[in-house]
């Protein structure tokens, strides 16, 4: 069972800062695709900004308690194959 998406993003604020933590719709738009243009991206209930393993972990620990998937995004330079987030998916991408 998912728990409700203004719980997950508010316990992912609560864990990592609301710094890391991107819910902003435009901004979460312009992560929705990677350079292959041939997947249909759903929408992602949130972008996480990991800055170690540790936020990783407190992320995955999270959506798997709340039901909700992760998809994982490097530097959007890769071909996902299909491997976007559907419309209930959380993102998490490390940074540089």
């Amino acid at each position: 069972m998912q728990a409700p998406a203004a719980d997950l993003t508010a316990d992912l604020v609560s864990a990592l800062g609301p710094d890391q933590v991107v819910v902003d719709p435009d901004i979460l738009e312009s992560y929705r695709w990677d350079r292959s243009a041939m997947t249909v991206a759903g929408r992602a209930l949130a972008m996480v900004r990991a800055r170690s393993v540790d936020d990783v972990v407190a992320t995955l620990r999270l959506a798997r308690a709340a039901g909700r998937p992760v998809v994982t995004r490097g530097r959007a330079a890769a071909w996902l194959a299909g491997r976007t987030p559907s419309t209930a998916a959380s993102r998490c991408r490390p940074q540089p």
